[in-house]
């Protein structure tokens, strides 16, 4: 298997703001070629034809198309870790409110960034991003395991830090589901609460809300 890191890291990063609009512009046209093809199927030609940048413009910044999908991947993921931190930090002081909290921000979320989700559903298994996943998710992990932690004013047990883990995944893959087979399905009146209590009961801690 090719390494990540050689393979799927930008060539280098864009320091004025002209390089920026660049990146941006061919990371755009890639989003708008994967909403055409179901099957994820796309070349950097066709990037480079749709965004008005040479091919050799664009190879300055992405070695190969498997870097432009990783790089769309690491820009959603980051938004998704950066609402989860922020939620924390807004959360209220109860333990189950706080988790309803950041529940409720995590599927806002998801709701912004609906449109490259969807991009990107055909690609994620097809290209080496998994590391890149479980790297952002291992961010939100640890964000929520503090929020908690500090609510609870304890640390979690082995096992409920495992539960954790669970719990995340079983939130995770229900909006997966939901975003592949119908996004309104975000919207609907009591998903949150719904969501929320299958990560309380999974996460399994017997305690009273201390709001």
């Amino acid at each position: 298997m090719t390494s990540p890191s050689l393979t799927l890291r930008p060539r280098k990063q864009p320091s004025q703001a002209r390089a920026a609009f660049t990146v941006d512009a061919i990371l755009e046209a890639t989003v708008h070629i994967l909403e055409a093809s179901p099957d994820g199927q796309f070349t950097t030609k066709q990037v480079a034809e749709r965004s008005g940048v040479s091919i050799g413009s664009l190879y300055q910044y992405f070695p190969n198309k498997q870097a432009l999908v990783a790089e769309l991947v690491r820009r959603k993921l980051a938004l998704l870790v950066d609402a989860t931190r922020k939620a924390c930090e807004t959360a209220p002081a109860g333990y189950e409110e706080a988790l309803r909290h950041v529940i409720a921000n995590i599927i806002a979320e998801k709701q912004r960034n609906m449109r490259q989700s969807l991009a990107l559903s055909p690609v994620m298994t097809g290209f080496e991003v998994q590391a890149i996943v479980r790297d952002y998710t291992a961010q939100v992990y640890d964000s929520l395991q503090t929020c908690i932690e500090t609510r609870l004013d304890r640390a979690l047990t082995p096992a409920e830090v495992d539960r954790l883990g669970i719990a995340i995944n079983a939130v995770e893959g229900a909006l997966s589901v939901m975003v592949k087979s119908d996004p309104n399905k975000l919207t609907q009146v009591g998903l949150i609460e719904t969501l929320h209590r299958m990560f309380v009961a999974t996460l399994g801690i017997n305690t009273q809300d201390r709001s």
